[in-house]
């Protein structure tokens, strides 16, 4: 286990309540876990279940409460390391370590590591998932005005720097997650009649006309050709316009609609997989 700090600036003239910090802690597992996600480059879902070592990893453990100098409060907490959380996802050989989180880090030096991306401004938050964007705009109602907490200030010995969650971030969150298009799982059938493998992606046609890109990280989508004149069903992550047209699909499942088809698309993948 690890000890971190969250340090709560508040007001001059009214401490934050019981309640007022009981409420912003509970917003601090989703917190964490979002920014687990974003440093291992893996978008949430609301489909399926919280992994076991994730929820591990994102539940802190309270350890002190104490009102120190100035109308401030320092809480201390607890958390188990991602390398003891997850040994088999943090421990095991990769290329790349450099791009995986240090095993011996928590999800809250995770948490800071993205709070001091976001002080930077919106040119660093084109990757920062949704759910991210809008886990720090419901803090706006903590740190709204009159609230009498003005900043939150993340601290860990692993991290040089103290990381501020402020009301400028989260209305800058809120701001940016208004703006991006709405996300929802959906299911479309077409007809193919674009690949471009080297962009992950392929274009489908619907009987009513719409043309959709749907983006699949599949080493074998190089073979779709072969199913060029064969209606295709996707489901997936769909990402609206503000008009509410469909402007593209995360692929999670992809099959031929026609028997046949189906057969011969597992045949092809099978037998490009064994060679």
């Amino acid at each position: 286990m690890s000890s971190v700090v969250l340090h709560l600036v508040e007001t001059a003239s009214h401490p934050a309540s019981l309640r007022r910090v009981g409420r912003l802690l509970t917003e601090l597992p989703g917190l964490i876990r979002e920014a687990v996600l974003s440093a291992l480059k893996r978008r949430s879902t609301l489909r399926g279940g919280i992994p076991t070592w994730l929820q591990v990893a994102s539940q802190p453990g309270l350890e002190t409460i104490e009102a120190t100098q100035g109308r401030q409060q320092t809480i201390q907490l607890s958390l188990t390391t991602l390398g003891s959380a997850a040994p088999e996802e943090f421990h095991q050989r990769t290329l790349f370590p450099e791009l995986r989180p240090d095993p011996r880090d928590t999800g809250f030096d995770l948490l800071i590591d993205l709070v001091l991306r976001m002080e930077q401004g919106q040119e660093s938050l084109r990757d920062v998932s949704s759910n991210a964007l809008r886990r720090f705009a419901r803090l706006q109602s903590s740190l709204a005005e009159g609230s009498e907490i003005v900043t939150v200030e993340l601290r860990s010995a692993r991290r040089p720097r103290t990381a501020r969650i402020t009301r400028e971030l989260t209305a800058l969150s809120a701001t940016l997650l208004a703006a991006r298009p709405i996300e929802t799982h959906v299911q479309v059938v077409g007809w193919i009649e674009r690949l471009e493998a080297d962009q992950n992606r392929f274009g489908i046609t619907t009987d009513r006309g719409e043309r959709i890109w749907c983006y699949w990280d599949n080493p074998r989508l190089e073979l779709m050709h072969w199913l060029w004149n064969d209606r295709v069903r996707v489901a997936g992550q769909g990402l609206f316009r503000a008009d509410g047209k469909l402007k593209k699909i995360i692929v999670s499942d992809f099959t031929p609609t026609h028997p046949g088809a189906h057969r011969m698309w597992e045949e092809v993948i099978e037998t490009n997989l064994n060679n």
